[in-house]
């Protein structure tokens, strides 16, 4: 559907049109994304969802961007000398430093804080709006891999924090998966359910755990540190082989 919106046959003829349509699929994801998150639904369907109605309102935007009122704010009419490969050339030269600036701001790509996990911890501390919701929506993905210790952190915020999580996984559960899964203070927050807030225990992730989310990099602390971590655990590895 995103390659649909991209796609000439189904977009504005007129420049102007163009730049509507943009600015309207732009405007219309913030829109649904509130939406549906207040709705309680997937919020990824935001990008989707107005592909089709932009799609058949094609005709009326064009004939928007040809009417007397909007002709003056054209750029084919403020441009009228640049065409061919002369307009294109115009349009990549305020694209560029867009980008540029965009890819400054961590805009594009991985390497936004919001994509690592302490960006959400302080977020949830400080209660802004969906930190902690976030938060658990990422311990919760680690723990389904197998991670003891974001099944136990994971358990706290859902205890701690329930009315913001919105976690659909209980405390109780999640301690019980951290305690299979080898980690003794997970053990000990099940005996601790449900006493005075502060009760229970939080503990650092293991090199395991490390391991398990290193592939997503919503890493705790730094890659020197996890790689450390990890080399130290497959030394031991080979060592105790050897010795064995």
């Amino acid at each position: 559907m995103l390659l649909l919106f991209t796609d000439p046959s189904t977009a504005p003829r007129t420049e102007l049109g163009r730049i509507l349509f943009g600015l309207l699929y732009g405007t219309s994801v913030f829109i649904l994304y509130g939406l549906l998150d207040l709705a309680g639904r997937p919020t990824f369907y935001d990008k989707l969802l107005a592909v089709p109605l932009l799609n058949l309102s094609v005709r009326a935007i064009d004939r928007w961007a040809t009417s007397p009122g909007a002709r003056r704010f054209d750029p084919a009419r403020l441009g009228i000398r640049l065409g061919g490969r002369a307009r294109h050339l115009a349009y990549m030269a305020v694209w560029i430093p867009v980008f540029f600036a965009i890819r400054l701001a961590h805009g594009v790509g991985d390497l936004h804080p919001a994509n690592r996990l302490p960006f959400w911890q302080q977020a949830c501390d400080q209660h802004r709006r969906n930190g902690c919701r976030n938060l658990a929506t990422m311990e919760s993905k680690f723990c389904e891999r197998g991670s003891g210790w974001a099944c136990n952190e994971l358990g706290i915020l859902a205890t701690e924090r329930q009315a913001e999580t919105k976690t659909t996984m209980a405390p109780a559960k999640a301690f019980d998966l951290a305690c299979r899964r080898g980690l003794q203070a997970g053990c000990g927050n099940a005996l601790r359910l449900g006493r005075a807030p502060g009760a229970l225990r939080h503990v650092p992730p293991s090199p395991e755990d490390y391991n398990l989310i290193i592939e997503d990099k919503h890493l705790p602390v730094d890659r020197e540190t996890i790689d450390r971590l990890i080399y130290s655990r497959r030394r031991a590895r080979r060592a105790g082989s050897t010795g064995a």
